[in-house]
């Protein structure tokens, strides 16, 4: 990191975030950049890659991106799902543990698909998890 004088006294962390904020930046790549109280409203876009098993942190996430902001109409958020492929040749148990992971992941997914602008296209690709994996969870 740079000196606070090479930012006019801001922290590089800040300097980012006013460059992302004025438009001088189109996208910051930081890891849990979104569970540490950041407030840039103008964000329309974020991809996350790990989301967190807790509920709460999930939905701070989402709700640090789709903050209003003036000339922001929306916000598009990739949030992956990684399905292990879980071949029989596992060992049962090791096969029942991926299986509660994903179905925590994909009751999580399934909590944030209807406010989406492609609902149907996330039924459709979390019924093939489902379908995949022989599991069934909460209707939609």
């Amino acid at each position: 990191t740079r000196s606070k004088e090479e930012y006019n006294g801001l922290s590089e962390r800040d300097q980012l975030l006013r460059e992302l904020e004025e438009g001088e930046k189109d996208v910051l790549i930081a890891m849990r950049c979104l569970d540490e109280g950041i407030d840039v409203p103008s964000a329309r876009r974020a991809i996350i890659l790990s989301s967190s098993r807790n509920p709460r942190e999930y939905v701070q996430r989402r709700g640090r991106v789709l903050r209003r902001a003036e000339g922001k109409e929306k916000a598009v958020i990739h949030d992956f799902l990684v399905v292990p492929g879980i071949s029989s040749s596992v060992e049962r148990e090791l096969r029942d543990i991926e299986r509660r992971i994903i179905e925590k992941e994909v009751n999580r997914a399934k909590e944030f698909i209807d406010a989406a602008d492609n609902t149907l296209d996330n039924v459709q690709k979390v019924e093939e998890i489902e379908k995949k994996l022989g599991i069934i969870l909460d209707v939609f």
